[in-house]
């Protein structure tokens, strides 16, 4: 018995040897199937369920996957759009808190987001990057 489990064992590392393993998209897409699953348990279960599955055999694609440049671009992929929309909530929450007291414009030459404090009338506001100025604001 104890032959036999070595034996497994030496045959299970051989086939894992030149494998890709798991990264932090693999991970997460574990995550979010195992959370597609349990609400496909409450909710949309025809709809979901198949969804998780495909995800969860995907994620497993890519752990036993040999070709690493293609995962590695796929990551690289997956790390820049997460950074990015990381950013872009932090950008809305930050912009909800100071509604009260500022007011966001983009440029209209080089699409720069300035962040003006809010004032009653007219405002000429010019940008820091392409030194552009344009008046923003209420007239009365």
């Amino acid at each position: 018995m104890k032959n036999l489990l070595h034996t497994l064992q030496y045959k299970l590392q051989l086939f894992l040897a030149d494998r890709y393993g798991q990264d932090e998209m693999s991970k997460y897409l574990i995550s979010a199937a195992l959370v597609l699953c349990l609400v496909s348990i409450f909710a949309w279960g025809a709809v979901l369920y198949p969804v998780s599955l495909a995800i969860f055999a995907y994620s497993i694609f890519r752990t036993l996957s040999k070709n690493e440049a293609a995962r590695r671009r796929e990551l690289q992929w997956f790390v820049r759009a997460k950074s990015s929309l990381a950013s872009g909530a932090k950008n809305g929450l930050r912009r909800f808190r100071e509604r009260k007291t500022h007011s966001y414009y983009k440029c209209p030459r080089c699409r720069n987001t300035l962040r003006v404090p809010k004032v009653r009338g007219r405002i000429e506001i010019s940008c820091p990057k392409c030194h552009a100025s344009f008046e923003r604001g209420r007239g009365r």
